[in-house]
């Protein structure tokens, strides 16, 4: 499964996991996953079948006890090919939240606080300051050449709404390349804290056995990071309304053809 982040897929992850058929792997390697998105934003070139074989690696060792294995990561969607290729998923799982939700949460988090420091706007960013955690210096991607002038003098916020549009409309298109029989889109806002939902797509999905509405609902209590309080948009000042609007503008027909799969 994959999404921009910060929509709702580790919780979907885990709700899985409850189920005796399946186990749960998310983000499990955070250096690993975000120089994969950091490479293929940039469009390095760089071998990554290494960074493959190590997860391959890892499913093996899973599938040795386990049917069905659910790997859930925000970091791979600029690079879904090479995810086809090497992986071979037999599903794909999208979810998508809607843009204000994102962007909040993501700002919340810290996320593109300071602006980018870099003197030839022609050349892919390096290292920056102020990044606690390390995989943070690849996933926090920025545009390279004429555009970055414009995005470095954007707030946090237009920032985030350039960022989950770029995303999202990576993943869009390489999802209607393929069998569209492999995936299975949510919206968030259609599927959380949703039984019936749950009833739906752990028939679809064979998920034995079905867990109670009440540890249903109860698994969002597990989920880290749950303490962060978010932004609301009715706080944006009018120039962070504005960089919204004119971030999100390209992508958001596309977002509300998205229909929920399974429902």
């Amino acid at each position: 499964g994959t999404h921009s982040g910060r929509s709702g897929l580790r919780w979907l992850a885990m709700v899985f996991s409850k189920h005796d058929n399946i186990f749960e792997i998310s983000e499990p390697y955070p250096l690993h996953e975000s120089f994969y998105r950091y490479t293929t934003w940039n469009k390095l070139p760089i071998d990554h079948s290494g960074f493959f074989g190590i997860l391959q690696a890892r499913f093996n060792k899973i599938w040795e006890k386990h049917d069905t294995i659910f790997y859930a990561s925000p970091w791979l969607g600029f690079g879904m090919e090479d995810v086809d290729k090497y992986l071979k998923p037999n599903s794909y799982i999208y979810i998508i939240r809607n843009p204000e939700e994102v962007v909040n949460s993501l700002s919340s988090k810290g996320w593109y606080s300071q602006k980018v420091t870099k003197s030839n706007f022609s050349l892919v960013s390096g290292i920056q300051s102020g990044l606690n955690n390390f995989h943070h210096q690849f996933s926090r991607i920025s545009p390279s050449g004429a555009e970055f002038s414009y995005w470095n003098n954007l707030t946090a916020i237009g920032k985030c709404a350039w960022f989950w549009s770029q995303i999202n409309n990576s993943l869009c298109r390489f999802f209607s390349s393929i069998d569209e029989k492999k995936v299975f889109k949510f919206k968030l806002e259609d599927i959380d804290q949703n039984y019936n939902a749950y009833l739906s797509y752990s028939e679809v999905f064979d998920l034995i056995p079905r867990i109670s509405k009440g540890d249903f609902l109860s698994v969002k209590t597990e989920l880290p990071n749950k303490g962060i309080i978010n932004r609301s948009s009715e706080s944006w000042s009018s120039d962070e309304k504005k960089e919204f609007d004119e971030n999100t503008f390209d992508f958001m027909q596309v977002y509300y053809d998205i229909q929920t799969t399974i429902k």
